[in-house]
């Protein structure tokens, strides 16, 4: 595990230090998945959440894509999300180095997200809006999924 750490504070650090020009950023929806859109008609999809909208890397929208814990993809339509970006984002040699750098760190991110449930303050707005709710279980569930994410790691 000390290895993991040090690997990704040298890779925290990397990023921080790397400046994306304006030229290379896109306008993104950053919790894009399935879980935020809607099917009108003739089958559109159409996003309905933009909480989070805003200018970012087109890499960190990948990585948050594929490691999104509220939505269960199949290894090949992350695949096929990564590369149809890979080939309308600019400079598609850079937008990978910079998914590697990131992808890692994304998923960590993830795992804390799905973490947040320890929190007492989580757990005082759950037991609110749902006082029936178990919290001892949803306390075990969310750990065994961190547990499950964090193995699944990119390393």
């Amino acid at each position: 595990m000390d290895a993991l750490i040090a690997a990704f504070n040298r890779r925290a650090g990397a990023a921080r230090d790397a400046k994306l020009p304006r030229s290379l950023r896109i306008l993104s929806p950053s919790d894009f998945g399935f879980h935020n859109a809607v099917e009108g008609p003739r089958k559109k999809i159409a996003f309905v959440d933009f909480e989070y909208f805003g200018w970012d890397d087109p890499a960190k929208l990948a990585a948050d894509f594929s490691h999104h814990a509220g939505q269960q993809v199949s290894p090949a339509l992350k695949k096929r999300f990564r590369d149809g970006l890979a080939r309308i984002v600019p400079g598609r040699a850079g937008f990978e180095r910079r998914l590697a750098l990131v992808d890692g760190l994304v998923a960590f991110e993830w795992i804390l997200i799905v973490l947040n449930v320890l929190s007492p303050e989580s757990l005082t707005r759950r037991r609110f809006s749902d006082p029936k709710r178990d919290a001892s279980a949803l306390v075990r569930e969310r750990l065994r999924r961190a547990k499950d994410m964090l193995r699944r790691l990119p390393r």
